[in-house]
């Protein structure tokens, strides 16, 4: 199927869809997490077996919504605990997303990471595997 993002207008109080970027579309299970890029600009950090994705979503002169493809990186090149990754690791999943550090998690080869979008920079997490995450930070 193909993977929307519902978007609220608060000012207009109006709901629609936004096609996501092309890439989305070409998992079966949508490994993406919707972010902020900037201050007021969407992004989608897409997961995949080889690489991350960012994805920006902007306006062009004609008043075009259109994504553009912002950065790639190899996970080989961000976790550099990995062995290089073929196409049949399974368990590879984007577990979130925290919008004030603009970090995603991820869950990879029995370990979960923290990467930060800006740098790439990784953090591996002491977690044990669970289903779920959600991502807390205390003040």
């Amino acid at each position: 199927g193909r993977h929307d993002i519902v978007e609220f207008d608060l000012e207009g109080q109006n709901l629609s869809l936004i096609k996501g970027p092309r890439r989305m579309n070409d998992f079966g299970i949508c490994q993406c997490q919707i972010i902020q890029i900037d201050d007021s600009i969407v992004g989608v950090a897409i997961l995949s077996y080889h690489d991350i994705q960012v994805w920006r979503r902007e306006v062009n002169s004609e008043g075009v919504s259109i994504w553009f493809s912002q950065r790639t990186v190899a996970l080989h090149n961000i976790l550099n605990t990995l062995p290089r990754i073929s196409e049949t690791i399974p368990w590879n999943r984007l577990m979130g997303y925290d919008d004030d550090t603009n970090a995603i998690f991820l869950y990879m080869h029995n370990s979960a990471y923290m990467i930060q979008l800006k740098s790439m920079h990784s953090t591996k997490l002491d977690v044990r595997y669970s289903r779920e995450y959600y991502p807390f930070r205390s003040f």
